[in-house]
């Protein structure tokens, strides 16, 4: 016998646990369980977001990357139209999100980036869950292929966690400390990862 989706995952509240379903056009839905609530997460092509997801999307950047940071810079760049995003969301709300900007023939690796949760979904595991679904669509669409970000420099410990690795020094970004990192196609074990 059969019993709810919800009714199951109940069982294991104290747990985190992931289900990724792989549609026609890949576009990949995760669903993450925290010990608070359930987060969704959901890739969109540009052309895919709805006015208020793309509101939503750009109101969190702007609240935390501008405000927060007090780094004011131009997040609205032109290269959004060029990425894949992913949106966290969270009883209706944005809570986290990233992009990411497939490989290409001028970029063999896929490089993501703008990577932010929300200040009120903090400490609840949404960066990481954002990373462990970023990283299994990567492996599950992209396989073989390295990844790359600009990580601002006090996150190099959490990105290391995921298998990724510095390159170069410290630069500055927009005033802010940054340092390039990978993650090389042959990472079979990272200590967060799944």
């Amino acid at each position: 016998s059969f019993i709810p989706l919800n009714q199951f995952l109940s069982l294991f509240a104290e747990e985190s646990m992931s289900a990724i379903l792989i549609c026609k056009n890949k576009v990949i839905t995760t669903k993450i369980r925290s010990r608070s609530a359930m987060v969704s997460f959901n890739w969109y092509h540009f052309s895919e977001l709805t006015t208020q997801q793309l509101y939503a999307i750009l109101a969190l950047r702007s609240d935390v990357f501008i405000v927060e940071q007090a780094c004011a810079y131009p997040d609205i760049d032109g290269q959004d139209y060029n990425a894949l995003h992913l949106l966290g969301v969270e009883n209706d709300a944005l809570g986290a999100y990233l992009r990411l900007f497939p490989p290409t023939d001028a970029e063999s690796s896929i490089v993501f980036g703008r990577v932010v949760v929300a200040q009120s979904a903090r400490n609840k595991g949404h960066a990481k869950q954002l990373m462990q679904a970023l990283l299994s669509y990567c492996d599950t669409n992209f396989p073989g292929i390295g990844i790359k970000c600009s990580a601002q420099h006090y996150l190099m410990r959490f990105y290391e966690g995921f298998g990724f690795k510095t390159y170069g020094k410290v630069y500055e970004e927009d005033g802010i400390p940054h340092i390039e990192m990978r993650r090389t196609s042959d990472c079979t074990f990272c200590d967060n990862e799944r």
